[in-house]
Order: structure tokens, then C-alpha cells, then sequence
């Protein structure tokens, strides 16, 4: 079993599809370098890790990309936040963008560290400061191992694999309070990854600052 299939499994238990993964649901793969359009009934983590691991940055050295993952997820949790509280009493399509973000850099975290499974039944953080205070111990952690040159050690593995997770399970109790699902929240995160890396190249420099993905995915969240 690889570790797309250990991450389908292990993924599928913090979150139950919804009405809205009942109908089928329009995804990019990528296939020999090029992104290809399937129908499935729901993007489940296999499909979404695969997709997104495209779009990696791998010309880094090991250094820079911890550092850019550790920023990720600082930045991106602050971002998802911060729409959360603007998107009260309506779904925001704006708030499942940034948890998509979230799970790209939560994605490249596990691939840098090695990590093929993570925790599926934890408690996600309880408030904003508790999400905050997580992403800002991984940081910790990854600036002690790439900047400190500290060697990485089990106790190191075990605190970011619980990191991830909580920060996962609580990306999945997120998307529910915008009437979605986890799987909408892999779904629109690729859709944007395919609009700004559409060449067989996957990551570019020149696609990261275009941005062409920032014309708007039209989806609506019944």
C-alpha cells in the first residue's frame, strides 16, 4: 500500500460526506505531467495528496522548503481565520480557498517530514489561539531542524505528526460551519492549482506570480 492509499484511509474518518459529495464532482489529476479532468463522487485524500504534490516547489534546498512549509501554515492559518470571522451567517467560498490552503501546506509538511499516515481520531484545536499557537510550535520546531541545524528526532516526528493532525481535524470542523465537507474544501484547492500551473511543468516561478487563478471559481455551496 503506498502513501497516497494510507492517507485515503486515514483522512476518510475526520469527516463524513455531505449532501453535496453525493453528486458527482468535477476534478483535475495529474497524468504523466499533465493535468486531466475525471468525474469521481468525492476527491478523497489519495487523489488530493497526488494533485497537490505536483505543485511543490522541489528546486529548493531542504532548508528553504521547511521554512516555506513552516511559513505556509502560519500565514495560511492566520488567512483562513481571519475569513472565518467575516463569513458569520452565509457560506463564503473565500473561507474554503484558504483552508485549502491550509491542507496544501499541511501536504508538503508531510512529504518534507516523511510522514505516511497522521492522527485520525484527535480533537481539533478548541479556538483561535489554540490554532494559532500550533502552527506557531511547528514553526518552532522547523526553525530549530533547518536553521539550528538540530537533528530531528523521534519526540520531533511524534509533536508535528499531532500537530498536523489537529490542524487537519480542525481545517475538517471548519469547512462543515461553511456547509461543506472536507472533500469540497481538496476539490477547490486543486481547481485553483490547476488555473494558476496549468503547464506540464507543475510548479514555476513565473505561474506563482501570475496568479492566474485569480479570476474567481464559481461554485456554489448550497
Amino acid at each position: 500500500m503506498d502513501c497516497g492509499q494510507f492517507l485515503s484511509q486515514v483522512f476518510v474518518a475526520h469527516s463524513a460526506p455531505t449532501r453535496r459529495s453525493a453528486r458527482m464532482l468535477h476534478m483535475f489529476v495529474p497524468v504523466d505531467g499533465h493535468w486531466v479532468a475525471c468525474k469521481e463522487r468525492i476527491m478523497d485524500f489519495r487523489s488530493y495528496y497526488h494533485a497537490a504534490k505536483r505543485t511543490m516547489n522541489s528546486t529548493l534546498s531542504r532548508e528553504m522548503q521547511l521554512c516555506t512549509a513552516a511559513l505556509g501554515i502560519c500565514g495560511e492559518v492566520g488567512e483562513a481565520l481571519t475569513a472565518l470571522e467575516t463569513s458569520i451567517d452565509t457560506p463564503d467560498q473565500a473561507v474554503i480557498n484558504e483552508l485549502g490552503d491550509v491542507c496544501w501546506y499541511i501536504t508538503w509538511s508531510m512529504e518534507l517530514f516523511d510522514i505516511n499516515m497522521l492522527h485520525s481520531f484527535v480533537s481539533a484545536p478548541e479556538n483561535d489561539r489554540d490554532v494559532y499557537l500550533l502552527a506557531a510550535q511547528f514553526a518552532d520546531i522547523v526553525k530549530k531542524i533547518a536553521c539550528h541545524q538540530h537533528p530531528m528526532t523521534d519526540n520531533h516526528k511524534a509533536t508535528i505528526i499531532d500537530i498536523l493532525s489537529r490542524l487537519h481535524a480542525w481545517v475538517c470542523d471548519a469547512a462543515t460551519w461553511e456547509n461543506a465537507s472536507i472533500y469540497d474544501v481538496y476539490e477547490a484547492n486543486i481547481a485553483k492549482l490547476q488555473q494558476r500551473f496549468a503547464t506540464e511543468q507543475g510548479f514555476t516561478s513565473e505561474e506563482s506570480i501570475s496568479r492566474a487563478d485569480t479570476v474567481a471559481i464559481e461554485r456554489s455551496i448550497p
